[in-house]
């Protein structure tokens, strides 16, 4: 009881039924917490002139609730800034989900946990089965997605009710409709990808989902053939495409971008991945719990061609600072951040803030051990153990021992909940995915490894942002020579294929880019890959309806051996 003679709530419980104390390091603000009497949600509390307490969510039970507090005794200014906090600082725009070819459109409010008092609601005009009004009580923790209508116009969203000033602005700010005449790019995930800003470049090796007017424009015409693309199903007169982007520049991709979509296309900065400590938990499906007491590691990975960093921004949410790691742009690399305070914290690479790494450091009673990530021992032949981690430089070297039978790998250690994958190219039936730690997984690994190595096969090792690897033969590595992709191998014998089986009332072209091309340079490639392109250059007449698919399998083997020497 506090000195207005109030009961107020001290303990309440988490999302795993473990009760919390509201002065615990483990509380946070802006979390979903259960009340332990009537069991309706709550909210914490946490002021510089107040005791941390609990809170029920207004409309969330009723004041029966011996530990129901009404919000005009609690209610200060401090702690109505402090709540206005923990909403997020983005603006609403536009999401779209997209399920196999079906897609639609989202807006997402947040929470309104705190935000309001008494009986409020929002009122939907231009939701998907018409208008809909929904209470703020029903905008929980993560916030709440509402299916809207295709439109053009702006999306204005009707609020009532007592609501916080700064939430209330958020929500009433218009939201611009659909481009009629440019298509609209939305960033594509499996959570719901938001619109891309009008200024925003494009970035190589990246998935889009375009939506635009089928009435006013044609975005499938004179889309290069090196895209990878999915239609999607038509709704009205709007359309939909998934697109994959190439991992490096083509030109031709370069000037459709520019012609319908009116973008630049740059390459993208390399991702954080949180490597140590392992998280205890997820919540809001993006944003890693992890203890406070741990020592952090991250690791910056990009794809070639990345963009070069220069600084690592570490924001604590909670106490409103920023610390700053200055680089050299240097990808992939590990790097140490040590411990972090408590509360939420977002970590993120220049001005990539969309793209941040998202944490809750919380104090816990579980030992969190020191991982060193996916870690590989050896014996060597004078009977010396070494262990090398997958994710360090010399891992290659290690495997290049047990390939020249110098070393026999004998443990490997994943991390629990870390997929590590075996992947033999040349053949995609052979891959292998490993999960468990158990003793049994970690012996079919070392089995599976010593076999393939010592057999001198193209071996790839993928544990994701833990690290890979890519073990060529040491035949090729010798001879200076390489493996082409195994999508561009399968492309290719789908082709040969084709070429065999050929409608003879199929028109015929002479094939000049075959004609043309520089076979001296394919002695650079693996004998597989040769035979695959000496049988291909055999043909001097191709079906015109194969010809786009030719082009793109002998512009991806010049772009690979250009950057060879002979």
């Amino acid at each position: 009881m506090n000195w207005l003679g109030v009961i107020l709530m001290e303990w309440a419980l988490d999302a795993n039924k473990q009760h919390v104390h509201a002065s615990s390091p483990n509380a946070f603000r802006g979390i979903f917490y259960i009340c332990p009497r009537c069991k309706k949600e709550t909210f914490l509390r946490r002021g510089k002139k107040r005791v941390p307490h609990f809170a029920h969510v207004s409309g969330q039970t009723s004041m029966n609730c011996e530990l129901y507090t009404p919000p005009a005794i609690y209610a200060t200014q401090i702690e109505e800034k402090l709540l206005e906090d923990t909403t997020s600082d983005r603006s609403l725009d536009l999401y779209i989900d997209v399920v196999k070819s079906s897609w639609g459109l989202n807006i997402k409010i947040p929470s309104a946990i705190g935000q309001y008092s008494g009986s409020s609601f929002l009122k939907f005009p231009f939701a998907w089965e018409g208008e809909r009004t929904i209470p703020l009580s029903s905008i929980r923790t993560n916030g709440k997605l509402i299916r809207i209508r295709l439109q053009t116009l702006d999306y204005r969203i009707l609020v009532s009710g007592k609501i916080q000033n700064e939430w209330r602005r958020k929500v009433e700010q218009p939201i611009r409709g659909l481009d009629e005449i440019i298509p609209t790019v939305f960033h594509y995930s499996r959570f719901g990808g938001r619109r891309l800003t009008e200024n925003t470049p494009l970035q190589w090796g990246e998935v889009y989902v375009l939506v635009w007017n089928s009435y006013t424009i044609r975005v499938l015409q004179d889309m290069p053939i090196i895209l990878a693309f999915r239609k999607l199903h038509d709704q009205k007169n709007w359309s939909g495409v998934v697109v994959k982007l190439p991992a490096s520049n083509d030109r031709s991709v370069e000037q459709w971008i520019e012609k319908y979509l009116n973008r630049s296309i740059i390459y993208p900065l390399p991702e954080i991945k949180l490597v140590a400590p392992i998280p205890e938990r997820l919540i809001d499906q993006e944003i890693a719990a992890i203890s406070s007491t741990a020592n952090v590691v991250i690791a910056i990975i990009g794809p070639e061609g990345a963009k070069k960093w220069s600084t690592i921004s570490v924001e604590s949410l909670g106490e409103k600072r920023k610390i700053c790691h200055f680089g050299n742009g240097e990808s992939p690399l590990l790097l140490s951040i040590g411990k972090l305070p408590h509360g939420k914290i977002d970590i993120w690479l220049d001005d990539d803030r969309d793209r941040a790494l998202r944490l809750i450091c919380q104090d816990t009673t579980n030992d969190i051990p020191n991982i060193k990530g996916v870690v590989f021992q050896g014996i060597n032949l004078a009977g010396i153990e070494e262990t090398y981690s997958l994710h360090c430089s010399e891992a290659i070297q290690f495997f290049r021992k047990v390939q020249g039978y110098r070393f026999k790998l004998t443990n490997v250690y994943i991390p629990n909940g870390v997929e590590l994958t075996i992947k033999v190219i040349g053949n995609p039936l052979d891959e292998k995915n490993f999960k468990s730690t158990s003793t049994e997984n970690s012996s079919d690994i070392v089995s599976v490894l010593n076999e393939l190595l010592r057999q001198d096969q193209h071996v790839h090792i993928d544990a994701g942002g833990f690290g890979k690897v890519d073990i060529l033969p040491i035949r090729l590595v010798s001879e200076n020579k390489f493996s082409m992709s195994l999508r561009w191998r399968e492309q290719l014998r789908w082709l040969l294929l084709k070429l065999k089986k050929h409608s003879q009332q199929e028109v015929m072209v002479q094939s000049d880019i075959i004609k043309k091309t520089d076979m001296e340079r394919s002695r650079l490639l693996d004998k597989e890959d040769q035979e695959l392109l000496h049988r291909l250059w055999k043909y001097r007449f191709l079906p015109k309806s194969l010809l786009p698919y030719v082009r793109a399998s002998i512009n991806e083997y010049l772009r690979a051996v250009s950057v060879k020497k002979l």
